[in-house]
């Protein structure tokens, strides 16, 4: 798509990831982890990724829609990205959503993103406590629509972006 449009509209996905150093605990039986009074957090790679379509969408002039799938508790991910800048906050969730496998989230990531019909997503390259996460970019493909994870600078250049990633950096 021509990314010289003065209204940019720009995708991201913020996720929550565990603490790395928690308090470990042991469920009853001793077989689980514990999962009340863990510490959740903001997925690193996802704060990056907000920086660049921050950037990117105050000197293109764009719209910035913060996206987020889970519950109640990431409202406080989307609420700090709207006071950084991000101009929409979604988030969406069923708990029948609970546990399902990265082929059935990408299709409902499909569905919001075919309803946000943004020019460009970014992301986040992994999710901090669980590696890769290829839900979103399965998504982006189906849908023909850019995906870019683990930027760390983009630049406009003619009617397209150029996009330096953490594996270009030598």
């Amino acid at each position: 798509s021509d990314m010289t449009n003065t209204r940019m509209k720009i995708v991201f996905l913020r996720r929550e990831s565990g603490d790395p150093h928690p308090p470990v605990r042991l469920t009853a039986d001793g077989y689980g982890v514990q999962e009340r009074g863990l510490r959740r957090i903001a997925n690193p790679a996802d704060l990056a990724a907000m920086e660049q379509a921050l950037r990117l969408a105050e000197r293109q002039g764009g719209e910035i829609v913060c996206l987020a799938v889970g519950p109640q508790r990431l409202d406080d991910h989307l609420r700090l990205a709207l006071s950084l800048g991000g101009h929409r906050a979604i988030r969406v969730w069923n708990e029948h959503l609970t546990g399902g496998d990265v082929v059935s989230a990408a299709r409902l990531l499909a569905r919001i993103i075919e309803i946000l019909d943004p020019d460009l997503i970014l992301t986040g390259n992994r999710l901090l406590d669980r590696g890769d996460d290829p839900a979103l970019a399965l998504a982006a493909a189906r849908l023909n629509i850019p995906c870019l994870s683990a930027i760390l600078e983009l630049k406009c250049q003619g009617s397209g972006l150029q996009a330096l990633r953490k594996s270009d950096r030598a």
